[in-house]
């Protein structure tokens, strides 16, 4: 075991980058909270397991707390306090991105101050590598710690110290255990995928009946079972079900009979969070009588008083007052009867009326800080020395301050992501705030600090989020229906009008990113690419558009040479982390899950090198694993708008890493391990950096400034592949192959000469006249048809003069020549650069799309609580072959036929009943050439009740 200790630590000196400083929002809301624990004889000592936040501790009763956990892992699941020994607290936690995995069991010998993992060898070899553990009892009598795991459950003898796992026997064969009760000697309930297993002889035989169950119940969570305090054959089970109406129901079901059999005490169409329930001595003080507290996951929570001998309700539900939804875990003084403290979605809360009404606690200034942050943004103030900041939260709304974050009065409800707001100063009247608001999710804008919030001016066909490209310019991703693909349109007046500019036929994964001239940009976008990775996992790609705010059509191009980009999840936004560069569109980062390491290009990708230093500081040398299924380590890339070649890289649980001179040397900022998965940086003057944290809120980087270094440009590789050059902008020749994109576009190519100079129409950009050192050109179409030049032909022996191109020019001087040109009709699309002459062989040629898939899950209005419907959109398929869906390894009969569209295009809709959480979707097809397998997968949040309350 290695014994770890991290104090609590508001400011961290750096010895060569500067300071982390902590930055917590002081808003009542602290954030996710899944457990909660109280000292055995002390109710004013707690702790706290956050969901990926890690654990704190308060000493007054919840007023204030300190987190405890440093980096030891931040994914807890359950906390509880030793019976036997008050100053022994376990903790269970999921698989965390350590290669040693640092889920499973954690043991604190001081009260929670310091922690230790506990080494624990798996009981079988089928046993999954992401080892984590769930749910924590402790027996009465004996003292016995008991802990059920993705590998069935351990046992302690000795607080904590050693541990073991039960052996295998009928009825038992080390399944997830997701919960636990121990209510005496040797009798154990064990929630599983089967149901509820029950052993009274200490775990030897097992038994488990689903008599008066619903068909198809969800488990999971560490409180969803509980027994009477007087009797434990009492059994109460909070679950959610898939109903015969086929929607889900949230229901509480009890047990006379040790799980024997099962009734119906509450039934409730919807789905959540998961709902839980609680069993307490009765706060009347009858012994005959108990309280029996639920949440549904949402917002209701209420309280009902049973007859313990009988089970019949006394009198009726009493609904709970809490002021925010989504309760997780309760937690009762040491009487056994008055609830102490609620833990919920918001944070913690407190009662003052023995649980009728509950009200925050601990969060900003009382130090519980796990907010689940997905984005810091804001926009400077003239003169620059201070902003409005703004961020977005998970279940815990967008925020506004107007003072660099000293303050935040200003919020609107309930999830947030994909902010944009012009970075520079500007009049309110003009400021413009967009992103996407979730309880249920749309598209908003506001003005400044979130004044005049409402829904955003959609596109027609919508299906996607603005992107801003600079003030009152957005792109937005919109469909057609039953054709899959993405086309998106553009507005130059916020949304008043828009136009159709280009498209692809991929769906898209993410916010698009612009970088570049902003009255220029180069906006890339990751995309769902044909394939899967070795291991099943789907493949990302990118695309990149040119020439979006121009007249003429965008230059449309795939961005290849590396493998899969990977994800950095939240509840609702999956971000593909990859970083092009604010000043050189050409020079682009890439976390590649496929290879397991950061690449570089500098040349658009018409190449690429390994990052090796990078690589290896993200994974601090082989501690953290670089990739995990389709996720990655790195979890945002930012450049500096201020300083070229300024650059940082956030990580899941390796901190922040930071380089000054464009990537040639990089340097780990310590202190940052503590805030795990950060989710953004906004780069505020003065070298100062706020950033996000996906479970310990926002904390500011004040960094010591770069050195004063000449930025080089980037070393311009000498290829035989050629590149269209447009405006600063590489694009590989071969990477441009689709005509729907510009069917007008076409490639003249110089034989036995170059391009010496050009003029254009200064009005529409045409090209008039090409000036050539020799030979002819000749013109081609897609896929190499003849194409007739509409401009004049000069043979000239001027020299080249592009030495205002800095780019430009330094190709040229690296044995480049100006080959060709790429026009749309007659309009200049970009120069096209080879060592070499070109030949029809180079005209690009159009491939086939897919075969690929690629999922959206829509639902309807959240407080119907009806059943989403999942649309699986499928590119270049065989048309006439039938199809096979599964679902997480569950093979779905299609009902129907998908309908084809002529290049083997289908959308497909299923209405099957999908938990909060993710879920793999998979398509298989045979062919005379082999089956064809396509995997994608999807994330079901957790839907927000909270508008109708607000």
């Amino acid at each position: 075991m290695k014994r770890i200790f991290m104090p609590s630590i508001l400011l961290v000196m750096l010895a060569s980058c500067g300071t982390v400083r902590y930055m917590q929002p002081n808003v009542p809301n602290g954030g996710r909270a899944v457990s909660v624990s109280r000292h055995p004889s002390n109710n004013d000592v707690l702790v706290v397991a956050s969901e990926s936040g890690g654990i704190f501790k308060s000493v007054n009763s919840g007023t204030n707390w300190n987190r405890v956990s440093g980096s030891t892992t931040f994914w807890f699941n359950c906390i509880r306090y030793s019976n036997a020994n008050p100053n022994t607290v376990i903790a269970v936690a999921n698989a965390d991105t350590k290669v040693s995995n640092g889920g499973g069991i954690w043991r604190s010998a001081d009260g929670g101050n310091s922690w230790s993992h506990i080494s624990l060898t798996p009981p079988a070899p089928s046993c999954p590598s992401d080892f984590g553990a769930f749910c924590i009892d402790i027996e009465p009598g004996t003292n016995r710690i008991w802990v059920g795991t993705s590998c069935g459950l351990a046992f302690s003898n000795d607080d904590g110290v050693n541990w073991n796992f039960i052996s295998a026997v009928s009825g038992y064969n080390n399944q997830k255990v997701y919960a636990v009760l121990a209510p005496s000697a040797n009798n154990l309930k064990i929630l599983t995928d089967a149901g509820v297993r029950i052993s009274t002889d200490g775990g030897n035989n097992w038994t488990v009946s689903n008599t008066g169950l619903p068909g198809y119940v969800a488990k999971g969570v560490h409180n969803q079972i509980a027994c009477s305090p007087y009797n434990d054959q009492h059994i109460f089970w909070a679950f959610n079900f898939w109903g015969s109406d086929n929607q889900w129901h949230i229901g509480l079901y009890v047990s006379s009979n040790n799980g024997t059999s099962w009734t119906s005490l509450s039934d409730n169409p919807g789905i959540n969070r998961p709902p839980f329930v609680r069993v307490a001595k009765s706060l009347s003080g009858n012994p005959n009588q108990i309280d029996v507290y639920m949440s549904d996951g949402g917002c209701n929570f209420k309280r009902a008083t049973f007859n313990d001998a009988s089970l019949n309700i006394v009198g009726s539900w009493a609904n709970l007052i809490v002021d925010h939804c989504d309760c997780a875990d309760l937690c009762f003084k040491a009487d056994g009867k008055t609830p102490l403290i609620l833990a919920s979605d918001g944070g913690l809360h407190k009662t003052t009326n023995n649980g009728a009404t509950w009200t925050f606690t601990g969060g900003g200034s009382g130090g519980y800080n796990a907010l689940q942050i997905t984005e810091l943004t804001g926009q400077l103030h003239s003169g620059d020395a201070n902003a409005d900041l703004y961020f977005a939260t998970q279940d815990n709304n967008i925020w506004g301050s107007p003072d660099n974050g000293a303050t935040w009065p200003n919020t609107v409800c309930c999830e947030g992501f994909f902010l944009n707001i012009p970075r520079n100063s500007l009049a309110a009247t003009d400021t413009k705030l967009t992103g996407v608001d979730c309880g249920p999710c749309f598209n908003f804008i506001s003005g400044p600090l979130l004044a005049g919030f409402s829904g955003f001016s959609n596109p027609p066909n919508d299906a996607g989020n603005p992107k801003l490209l600079k003030p009152a310019n957005y792109i937005q991703s919109t469909s057609l229906s039953g054709i899959p693909g993405s086309i998106f349109v553009l507005t130059n007046n916020t949304g008043s009008s828009w136009t159709s500019r280009y498209g692809f036929p991929e769906g898209i994964m993410d916010l698009p990113k612009s970088v570049g001239n902003i009255n220029n940009p180069v906006v890339y976008t990751a995309i769902r690419a044909a394939g899967t990775t070795a291991d099943g996992q789907q493949m990302i790609g990118i695309r990149k558009a040119v020439d979006v705010l121009g007249t003429g059509t965008p230059v449309v191009s795939n961005v290849t040479g590396f493998g899969c980009l990977g994800i950095f999840p939240t509840m609702f936004a999956w971000y593909k982390p990859f970083g092009p560069d604010l000043f050189d569109p050409n020079h682009i980062i890439v976390p590649d899950i496929i290879d397991e390491n950061v690449k570089i290009t500098t040349d658009g990708g018409a190449t690429w090198s390994v990052d090796s230093t990078l690589t290896n500081l993200v994974t601090n040398a082989g501690i953290f694993k670089f990739r995990w299924g389709p996720f990655t380590q790195i979890s945002t890339i930012a450049f500096d708008p201020d300083n070229k070649g300024h650059i940082l890289v956030g990580t899941v649980q390796s901190g922040a890493i930071r380089s000054c001179d464009n990537g040639r040397t990089w340097s780990k900022i310590i202190g940052t391990e503590a805030y795990p998965s950060i989710s953004s940086f906004f780069f505020l003057k003065n070298n100062q950096v706020g950033v996000s944290s996906y479970g310990r809120g926002l904390f500011k980087l004040n960094l010591k400034p770069c050195p004063k270094i000449v930025i080089k440009p980037p070393r311009i590789y000498q290829l035989e592949v050629p590149l269209i050059y447009y405006m600063g902008v590489l694009i590989p020749l071969k990477d441009i192959h689709n005509p729907d994109v510009c069917p007008r576009c076409g490639y003249f190519f110089v034989q036995n000469g170059d391009i010496r100079s050009y003029t254009q129409n200064k009005e529409t950009g045409e090209i008039e006249e090409v000036f050539i050192s020799g030979g002819k050109i000749t013109g081609y179409s897609y896929n190499g048809s003849p194409k007739q030049n509409e401009f004049r032909i000069t043979t000239s022996d001027k020299t080249q003069d592009f030495s205002r191109d800095n780019t430009l020019s330094d190709l040229l001087a690296k044995n480049y020549k100006i080959k060709g040109l790429y026009l749309e009709g007659n309009l200049f699309k970009g120069l096209i650069l080879s060592p070499k002459d070109l030949t029809e062989e180079h005209v690009p040629k159009q491939k086939k799309a897919g075969p690929s898939i690629y999922a959206i899950l829509q639902t309807k209005d959240a407080n119907k609580a009806a059943s989403p419907s999942l649309i699986i959109n499928g590119i270049g398929f065989e048309r006439e072959l039938p199809l096979e869906l599964t679902v997480d390894g569950n093979r779905i009969e299609l009902t129907e036929r998908p309908k084809y569209d002529e290049k083997g295009n289908f959308q497909l809709t299923v209405t099957i009943p999908l938990t909060i959480g993710i879920h793999q979707i998979s398509i298989s097809q045979k062919t005379n050439t082999g089956v064809i397998k396509e995997v994608t997968i999807i994330n079901v949040p957790a839907q927000d009740y909270r508008k109708e309350q607000q």
